[in-house]
């Protein structure tokens, strides 16, 4: 329903259910939020948010590839997302990324490392990019950014 928002529940064998309950902690959660909650759900809006939600996921996430496609590859390897909200991009062996993240970044860009989401050595390597916070007309600007730091950053056949 909204980010942040902590509200669930359970179901499940009773015997399970039960022990869930018996650990159970509410965490302060409002009783006059569940049943707004509740209400909210019941009412259809929920599934009305649900799918106003996908289409907008969807259309960020096309704009997205369509945008890495014409200004990161072959820089950049990646799948399309099938549901979430990040793409993983892999950086090619002939980019810098280091200096392709700061000049990216001195440019507006702000890219998060691959390293702070993996444990192995591979971070480095890879990017986490997520279009959903970012306005629809800002992505192919941004992307754009990107491309043109990969495309700077990137090393002779000789510096490989």
């Amino acid at each position: 329903v909204a980010p942040g928002l902590r509200l669930a529940w359970v179901a499940g064998h009773p015997a399970a259910v039960e022990g869930v309950v018996r650990a159970r902690q509410d965490f302060s959660v409002s009783a006059l939020l569940a049943r707004a909650i509740e209400r909210f759900c019941r009412s259809g809006a929920f599934d009305r948010h649900v799918e106003l939600l996908r289409e907008r996921y969807r259309r960020k996430r096309d704009l997205t590839t369509a945008a890495l496609r014409r200004h990161c590859e072959p820089l950049v390897a990646f799948r399309e997302p099938v549901g979430g909200f990040y793409f993983w991009l892999r950086v090619a062996d002939d980019v810098d990324w280091a200096h392709a993240r700061d000049l990216a970044a001195a440019d507006g860009v702000a890219v998060r490392p691959g390293d702070q989401f993996t444990g192995g050595t591979d971070g480095p390597r890879f990017v986490r990019l997520s279009p959903i916070q970012v306005p629809d007309d800002e992505i192919e600007p941004g992307i754009a950014v990107l491309g043109r730091a990969l495309q700077a950053a990137r090393r002779s056949p000789a510096q490989s």
